[in-house]
């Protein structure tokens, strides 16, 4: 199980770089927000949550967010002194599917409502971590072009992809065989530059941390 510690520090380390970036931006009059897409019982929101001005926004289907919110209700209400607990977590109950087989509302719309801020003022992550495996193709493409458009008109977005991206264009190269390791990199940052992104590209399925471009 090394690829899943390989995975976790590798998120870590992209999560630390964002709140390295934007420490300037915490103060009583901004904020920093991490949107995870499924969540599942991954406990970063906590191990982060005394980060200052810093909101999680956790997504993931109605069944598993509500499980996971139940946990983590009863780890803080564990905690002997409150003062020193973290942050609770924001939490959306939404099938990512629905983009696309239900035609509802796109998912930006369903965190704004939340209070996720979609107009790029404020320095924004997100976190796709082993969720684009279970989306079909037309909701995952669907659901990466728009979180890309949070970068649009802000310099402080960060994109942590650890996760299987066939499905948004970046296939392994041809043959029986392992495919060859530049193959795969080149087409992951050729996907990526097309989002006027930056890439940089491990291991066997895709860790992808990509940086919104300044200047």
């Amino acid at each position: 199980l090394d690829w899943i510690v390989q995975r976790t520090n590798f998120i870590d380390k992209q999560l630390d770089a964002f709140l390295q970036d934007t420490v300037g931006s915490a103060s009583a009059s901004s904020r920093r927000q991490v949107l995870v897409l499924g969540l599942g019982y991954d406990t970063r929101c906590l191990r982060y949550g005394k980060q200052p001005f810093l909101d999680f926004y956790c997504v993931d289907l109605p069944s598993v967010a509500s499980n996971s919110q139940k946990i983590i209700d009863w780890y803080m209400s564990e905690i002997p002194n409150h003062s020193s607990e973290p942050k609770k977590p924001i939490f959306i109950y939404f099938d990512l599917n629905d983009v696309f087989t239900n035609k509802s509302e796109s998912i930006l719309q369903v965190a704004s409502k939340k209070g996720f801020v979609t107009d790029g003022s404020i320095p924004t992550m997100v976190i796709c971590e082993a969720v684009l495996f279970y989306l079909i193709p037309d909701a995952a493409r669907k659901i990466t072009t728009e979180l890309f458009q949070l970068s649009s008109s802000s310099s402080s977005s960060r994109f942590c992809f650890t996760d299987n991206l066939s499905k948004v264009g970046v296939m392994p190269g041809g043959g029986s065989g392992r495919p060859p390791q530049v193959v795969v990199r080149t087409r992951c940052e050729s996907w990526l530059k097309g989002n006027n992104k930056e890439s940089i590209w491990v291991g066997a399925i895709h860790f992808v941390g990509a940086k919104e471009r300044i200047g």
